[in-house]
């Protein structure tokens, strides 16, 4: 269902489950909503999934396509609330959600790997007679080597008992009083262009502790900035980003990989084999860091 905010110009809409109703498919909802959303004043929509199960994973189609196709599907316009109780069909949609819209999910991460077993198959135990389910089938619509276990809010916005007893919804208010944020690669090269390693290291520290952003995943953004400087050949700059992102995700392969890799780039042997030592500790399958310690202890 589905309801006008007139005083925000937001239409909030809840998904409790990815299933048809007997009176009308979740397409027709579909079409309902997204006419009521052009004939009207919509500034805003929210898609509450915190209750969401799962169901059909065929039926999420409608929805999306029509979410792609409105005027809502803009950065600051489109939101999507998840929850621990968010999996399965639902969270399929996550992933095309995530994949195919301008949406900011807001709330608690999701109750399910982006990539995951579902369609629960029944099993007769023989001797005992007791039914069990397992789960058949494997779905993926992300990357296989994505292995997230959950999507995790860009905005964070949990509920307390204190919320509950009290019926607050702090998912909706970060969502109604949402304002644009820069990114943090903006927020670092804004300190780098001053050559102000320090200042870099205390935006990215204030960034990672703003409660708002418990679980947001900066590694990939980091690296991939951290490499931009590298192919700039500001070498002490990719380094201190590398290592701010292995002090933030210390188990991570891949960050102490790359840190190693700027290390060797600078000469500085030592400190590249260790880091490499460090990448290949966490990741024995890492065939990267094999070969460049192969390389930087026969030099």
């Amino acid at each position: 269902w589905f309801e006008y905010l007139p005083d925000s110009k937001t239409v909030y809409v809840q998904f409790n489950g990815v299933a048809d109703k007997e009176n009308e498919t979740v397409a027709d909802f579909s079409k309902r909503l997204f006419s009521f959303v052009e004939k009207n004043q919509v500034d805003r929509l929210v898609l509450d999934l915190r209750w969401n199960g799962g169901g059909n994973n065929y039926l999420n189609k409608p929805l999306i396509v029509g979410l792609i196709k409105s005027k809502v599907d803009e950065r600051g316009k489109l939101f999507t609330l998840i929850s621990r109780h968010t999996f399965s069909a639902a969270q399929n949609l996550v992933n095309e959600l995530e994949k195919y819209t301008n949406t900011i999910f807001v709330g608690e991460p999701t109750g399910e790997n982006v990539n995951f077993y579902g369609d629960a198959t029944r099993i007769e135990l023989p001797n005992s007679g007791l039914v069990v389910r397992a789960s058949s089938l494997w779905w993926q619509n992300l990357d296989p080597r994505d292995r997230r276990l959950w999507t995790g809010p860009q905005i964070a916005a949990e509920l307390t008992s204190k919320d509950y007893l009290t019926n607050s919804d702090p998912a909706m208010k970060a969502v109604l009083n949402y304002s644009s944020r820069r990114e943090l690669t903006e927020l670092l090269s804004e300190a780098l262009a001053a050559n102000d390693i320090g200042l870099a290291a205390k935006r990215f520290r204030e960034y990672k502790s703003d409660p708002a952003n418990t679980y947001l995943n900066t590694e990939a953004a980091m690296n991939t900035f951290g490499y931009r400087l590298m192919g700039m050949n500001r070498l002490e700059h990719a380094i201190e980003i590398f290592k701010l992102n292995t002090e933030a995700y210390p188990k991570s392969s891949n960050v102490w990989d790359s840190l190693g890799e700027a290390y060797m780039k600078k000469g500085e042997k030592e400190l590249a084999i260790k880091n490499y030592e460090k990448s290949l500790e966490l990741d024995p399958s890492n065939a990267n860091a094999v070969e460049m310690l192969k390389r930087l202890r026969e030099k």
